[in-house]
């Protein structure tokens, strides 16, 4: 896989996601993993980031994780995870996962 197809699968999962449901998550620091994404979300209070990583599997599904990551312990505490999402859902999932860690409150 080149660099032109890494980035071409980044813009395609973001596409999927879609700018609203970013937008909506405050979704910053997006970096592609090659095989999929991953970008923190909300307001990052004191020590703690939160983060969202989607990954594409070998039978063209997602998984999403949602975390929190202590910057001074290193430690991470995932709170949401499902695997085998279709592309259809997948802007629906990360909402879910950006909730299940209170982004919106």
């Amino acid at each position: 896989m080149n660099i032109a197809t890494r980035a071409a699968g980044a813009r395609t999962i973001l596409r999927q996601i879609g700018d609203g449901t970013l937008q909506s998550l405050g979704a910053r620091q997006i970096v592609d993993r090659g095989n999929g994404i991953h970008f923190s979300v909300g307001r990052s209070a004191g020590r703690t980031l939160r983060k969202v990583v989607v990954l594409l599997a070998a039978d063209d599904t997602y998984t999403v994780e949602a975390m929190k990551f202590d910057r001074w312990t290193f430690g991470t505490t995932t709170t949401y995870e499902i695997g085998d999402v279709y592309a259809e859902s997948l802007a629906l999932v990360v909402r879910i996962a950006g909730q299940s860690m209170g982004v919106f409150g």
